[in-house]
């Protein structure tokens, strides 16, 4: 009951900076920026040119299969056509969720109001980018039968690669037919493309190898504060990408399950959020089922301290930082250093997250099905 006053509590705080101090609510349905990429890159295949020539381009090949349908249609019905698209399809797949995991009507409706006011969630309407698909597929693949998920697993890393993650995590869970089907239905998407490899290996190579400071990596929380000296950025980036993978190997030991349900979707996903030291807000769309999950959980037993963790973390994370700054009296050298550094507030929550998550034990009575629908 805490849990649900408290997070009903701060979706309408956020609610009230967004209607009252935020930028006209047609903010959200601005023209996409990254659609763009992919129909232009689509355009460029299907005439026989390299997409990862374009300046932009660095998702999977097989991404270009989704993009082809919007090759024929001009630029503004595309936006119409995408923005509906995302709509339906991300409320389709929070809600197919949130009845997996046990939530009754009432808990889904509030979990889609959280997903409406969730920054990161108008980030990637907003953009037009694939994140929206990709949590779709996601979602497919860990509520829908093995088999059948197992291939929108595959169909979701050809979408964008940060769902390779889900891989070991298959492996973790001796789930070796699941994860053996996800492989070879990647592999089928990937054979048309038998020319790109090379080039798409260097685009994600390199996109994973940048750093920008709008990212929600935890790279974000330090490196600004490092004066650019480039000996101490190479040690803090060494030393995060090290907190990355020994937390994701800690969750992984934790993890007592064997076998695959839709909490495993809530529980690997933080990692997503950073696992390239260049995403952006938009990629917080992934965190949605860790609230769905912390929400049913809250519904049987008192959240443990490390969920309490990951919660204050998803809260840090869907906070639009620079529209609460405007409505606050603070002005001058610290308005414009909080406003510039907005995504440093993002950045811990997903360490908060990542902690949460790899403290968390994760045994058999934790993976048993919910309660029925109500």
């Amino acid at each position: 009951m805490t849990f649900a006053i408290l997070g009903a509590q701060m979706l309408l705080l956020l609610a009230a900076y967004f209607f009252r101090f935020g930028s006209h609510p047609a903010w959200i349905f601005a023209q996409p920026t990254d659609i763009a990429f992919f129909r232009d890159g689509a355009r460029v295949w299907i005439t026989g040119g390299n997409p990862y020539q374009m300046d932009g381009f660095v998702t999977p090949p097989p991404s270009l299969l989704f993009s082809l349908p919007l090759v024929p249609w001009s630029r503004p019905l595309i936006d119409h056509l995408l923005l509906a698209a995302n709509i339906l399809l991300l409320a389709w797949a929070l809600y197919r969720y949130s009845k997996a995991v046990g939530l009754r009507r009432v808990d889904r409706a509030l979990i889609l109001l959280a997903a409406a006011i969730f920054f990161s969630t108008q980030e990637s309407l907003r953009e037009g980018n694939l994140d929206v698909l990709m949590f779709a597929l996601l979602v497919l693949a860990f509520t829908a039968r093995p088999d059948g998920g197992a291939m929108a697993l595959g169909a979701s890393i050809g979408a964008k690669a940060y769902s390779a993650l889900f891989m070991p995590v298959l492996l973790r869970l001796r789930q070796w037919r699941m994860a053996a089907i996800a492989l070879v239905t990647l592999c089928l998407l990937m054979l048309p493309f038998h020319n790109l490899w090379l080039p798409a290996y260097h685009a994600l190579q390199f996109r994973g190898g940048r750093y920008w400071g709008l990212s929600i990596a935890p790279a974000t929380l330090v490196l600004p504060f490092l004066g650019g000296d480039a000996r101490l950025e190479a040690i803090a980036s060494w030393l995060l990408v090290e907190l990355l993978a020994v937390s994701f190997f800690i969750a992984l030991l934790r993890d007592r399950s064997r076998q695959v349900t839709p909490q495993t979707l809530a529980r690997y996903a933080p990692w997503m959020l950073s696992a390239p030291s260049l995403v952006f807000s938009y990629v917080g769309v992934q965190a949605l089922p860790v609230l769905s999950l912390l929400l049913a959980t809250a519904r049987r037993r008192a959240l443990r301290r490390s969920e309490w963790c990951i919660f204050m973390g998803f809260l840090l994370l869907g906070m639009h930082v620079e529209r609460i700054v405007c409505a606050m009296p603070i002005a001058g050298t610290a308005f414009h250093f909080i406003r510039d550094h907005a995504a440093m507030v993002q950045s811990l929550g997903v360490v908060l997250m990542l902690l949460g998550t790899s403290l968390n034990p994760c045994g058999e009575d934790d993976w048993r099905a919910m309660p029925p629908n109500a």
